[in-house]
This record gives structure tokens, sequence and C-alpha cells, in this order.
């Protein structure tokens, strides 16, 4: 395939990934991962390489996506067909844009169309369209197959390389990116509403839980709005469920400031609950951008592939059970906009220390799950290779080790881990320790060191499924919670492999005896 881009007017970032794109296939590679934060410019870079070649097929699997999609090719001049419900095909197009579910059901549930025969297939949203019958649909496919994603998790089955085609901080050089302040709220109680399930892609709260959870953790996200973002305007707010949302835009509304609710269903609007419709739901983003409705609150129906650069504040009355919806959500809020310079991130559920600032180059790789991604994050906080944030007493805004915040100036005499809980009288407390406890190190004995290579051997053996760090933190709690180092023999080189099943790991990978 001989593939001849024009890469007039790209950013920097969206070059250099499409030229080791193209690298890749003149190289033979098959099955591409494309990573870019949102915002990054997917869609122009799709639309660079259907110029390029027009024998392409694009495949998503949200109405709204579909739109802006077409909109995107129809200002690049691009002639293409829609296969989706609606729209009569067009075959004699080269280039088609395609609804994953009317392809399904008519390619594999009615066998009333053939696949579309394209030499390069791209997957938008590819961390969502991966498994089942929307595998099944793209492994029908000869050609290559391109998959565009701001979170690559739970992907690597589907694909051989990796391409970053930009960081957070390239974004911001370019101008495609504001950077975000975050303020961090009172912090879940567990006591009320259990263990937070980080290996979900939803809040990680169990549904009978969930309203308990909204009404007595919540409760401050009207003062808290007043206080940190007093001109409320712009505002989106992401709720711990639908149900929860529409009794927060109640609460807002009630309270004076001017809100509305979408969801897939229904949107809340003027004070009452009507089905949702696209002419709905344009009147309340086009309310909403003119300052009408301060704050657009939903579930998640507002959280990828959404345009609206215009925000200047975001809420997170929820605590996301995934990077992915993390970053998803997030990333509705930092795109730049002519009007805004800075945007202010209300977290209500924790997940800045969880996940980290929206602010932070990811490093990436396709084996990588949400789990792995989580426990990631907290190893390298862990070992110091990440600064502990935390909250400013005075402003709520999240900063670094430093002992000056940068947003209010507030100087603290000792650097401060204790987080503020919200119990079930309503008072705050303080509680120690900090959230990431400083491990206790294993004596490096050479029976100690033994014992860990002999329990490496025999799982590696009889318990492949089992992953390095399941075994790491089972061997410490038989030694007093005491944890052998991370440089002993038979110990993973990388620090990603220490999440996947003993089994994937080869010799390689792990450290020999004698290192």
């Amino acid at each position: 395939m001989n593939l001849e881009l024009d890469y007039e007017g790209l950013w920097p970032h969206q070059e250099r990934g499409l030229r080791e794109v193209v690298e890749l296939i003149k190289s033979g590679a098959k099955r591409i991962c494309v990573v870019s934060p949102t915002g990054g410019g997917k869609s122009r870079m799709v639309r660079t390489m259907i110029e390029a070649e027009k024998s392409s097929v694009l495949y998503t699997n949200r109405r709204m996506l579909f739109s802006q999609l077409c909109e995107g090719l129809d200002e690049a001049g691009i002639s293409y067909g829609k296969r989706a419900a609606g729209h009569d095909k067009a075959p004699i197009w080269p280039t088609q844009i395609c609804m994953l579910q009317t392809e399904i059901a008519a390619i594999l549930e009615h066998g009333s169309r053939d696949v579309v025969d394209a030499r390069i297939i791209h997957v938008d949203e590819v961390h969502n369209n991966c498994r089942g019958k929307t595998e099944d649909l793209i492994d029908m496919h000869d050609g290559v197959l391109i998959g565009w994603t701001a979170t690559p998790v739970n992907v690597g089955h589907m694909f051989d390389e990796l391409v970053i085609a930009g960081t957070n901080s390239e974004l911001r050089e370019c101008g495609s990116h504001v950077p975000a302040v975050h303020f961090a709220m009172p912090e879940l109680d567990e006591k009320i509403i259990g263990k937070i399930d980080l290996s979900s892609d939803g809040c990680g709260i169990r549904k009978s839980k969930r309203k308990e959870f909204v009404h007595r953790i919540f409760g401050d996200v009207v003062d808290n709005l007043r206080r940190i973002h007093p001109q409320l305007e712009k505002t989106i707010l992401f709720g711990p469920d639908v149900a929860g949302s529409i009794w927060i835009c109640e609460q807002l509304n009630q309270n004076g400031i001017t809100a509305a609710h979408i969801d897939g269903a229904n949107c809340w609007l003027d004070g009452e609950l009507v089905p949702t419709s696209e002419e709905v739901r344009s009147e309340i983003v086009s309310r909403h951008e003119s300052g009408e409705i301060k704050v657009l609150c939903n579930r998640f129906v507002m959280r990828e592939g959404i345009d609206l650069p215009y925000l200047r504040a975001c809420v997170f009355a929820t605590s996301f059970g995934s990077i992915t919806s993390y970053l998803q959500a997030g990333g509705r809020v930092i795109r730049k906009h002519p009007d805004v310079d800075v945007v202010k991130v209300l977290d209500h559920g924790g997940n800045w220390w969880r996940f980290g600032s929206l602010n932070e180059n990811r490093q990436w790789h396709l084996d990588m799950s949400n789990a792995s991604i989580a426990a990631l994050r907290n190893e390298e906080v862990q070992e110091g290779e990440r600064d502990k944030q935390q909250v400013c007493s005075q402003c709520s805004g999240i900063r670094g080790s430093e002992l000056v915040c940068p947003w209010c100036g507030h100087e603290v005499k000792r650097v401060d881990h204790r987080r503020p809980v919200r119990m079930t009288t309503g008072k705050l407390i303080s509680m120690e320790p900090a959230q990431w406890r400083k491990r206790k190190k294993l004596d490096p004995t050479e029976k100690a060191i033994k014992e860990w290579m002999g329990k490496v051997y025999a799982n590696r053996k009889h318990n492949p499924d089992r992953t390095m760090a399941q075994l790491y933190a089972d061997f410490a709690r038989t030694h007093d919670w005491h944890y052998p180092d991370r440089s002993w023999p038979m110990m993973c080189k990388r620090l990603v492999d220490f999440y996947l099943p003993l089994g994937m790991l080869k010799p390689k990978d792990l450290i020999p005896k004698g290192d």
C-alpha cells in the first residue's frame, strides 16, 4: 500500500503519529492502535488518512459521533457513503461511514449485506469497540486495522502496535488544551457506601448504595461550586448515576443555579422531565453555551466524543471506577477555547489521587487494564516516581509536595497528608495516615530471597493466572507485611509487567539470579 499523506496544517504530534503509522503499514503491520488525548485531533488524523487512501471504512457506535465524523468529511470535500439506520447505503463510494449497531445487525445477525471491502479499517473510540460481535465484525476484514482512542485500555488482544500521537503537554503547547486546576472535596466514607470497585467502568459503587451515596456525600456540591467557581456558568457535572444526576440537578435549581440534565432516555429541563431528542439536546447545549443554563448535568452520556470547548468548569460528583471513564469525562473540559485560559475541576470523589491530574502525561502499553493502571499509579507513588498530591486546607486546590499552595499562596509548616472524611454525622474529621502508606521492606537475607524465588517458580507452574502483584502482596502478608525489594531475583524488570498473569511472563521479563 502506497500512502502519500498531506501533512500541511497538522500539529506536530499529529504529523509524528501519522508518519509512524505510515511506516508501520509499509513494514507490514496490520493492526495498529493510535492513542491521542481527547482534543488531540484524532478526527483530523483519520480524515488525512482517508484523503490518501479512499478505500476506507470508518466504524463508530454513537449517533453524535457519526454526525460529527460526517460533518468533518463534508468539510474536507470527501465523498462517502453512510451505512446507518435511516440512510440509503451508497456502495459507489470507496469510503463508507458505518454505525456498528447497523452493520452487526445486517451482516452478522440477518446476513442481508456484505462487509465493506476496504484496504484500511478505522475504528473510532476503539476501547469501547473491541469485544463481542464488534470484534467478530472487524475480524471479517482483510485490510489494515487502525483503532483510535484516548485511552487504550483492554485492547491488547486486538492490536500488535501502539502509536502515541501526542501527550497532554504537547497539546497544551500547540494550543489544543488548557490547563486544569483541581479542587478536592470531602472524601468518600467507605463505612457508608462500601469499598470502591476500581475494576469496573462505572462509578465503582454498587447500585443499592448510589442514592444514599448522593445524599450523604454530595450535599455540598452547591456550596463548593459557588465558592470555587462563583461565575457558575458553563459547568458540566457528572453524577453517580442517572437518578443521582437528576437529583443534583433539582438541588441546583432549588438553590437558584439554573441546571439541566441529559441522559439516553430523558432530559430534565425547565422543571420537567421530557423524552430525549436531538432537538431537546441541541436546545439544552445552546442555552448552556449562552450562559442561560449554568450547569449541564449527566451521568455518562456526555462523557465521550462530544465537543463542548466552551466549558470552564467540571464537577465530578462521582467516584470513577476506571481511568478510562475519568479521562474521557475530564476530556470534555480541557479543550482549548478562545475565551478560556484555565478550567476548574471540582472533584467530590477522590479521583484526583486515584488517577492523577488531567494535566498529566500518561504512559500507555497495549497490555494494560483499568485495574493494572490504578495499581501501577499507586506503585509509582510508593516508589517516589510520582509526587504525592494533597489538598490545600485553605482553597481546596490540589498541590504537590511543595509547602506553598500555587493557587492561593497558603503556606504550611509541614507536608500534610491528612484528608477529611464525611462521616454519618455530617461533620468533617482528619484521618491519618496518608492515602499511600510507606511499605516496610523485608531484610534481603539469603533465606528470604530463596523463599521468594521458590514462590515464583511454584506459582508460574501451578498458578499461571496469578499476577506477580498478587504473589507480592501474599508474600508480604506471610512476613508481617514486610515487602521484598523490587530488585530481588525473579522480580519483574518492568513495573507494568507486575500486573500480568505469571503464565504470560517470559524469563527475559524477570530479573535473573545474580543481577
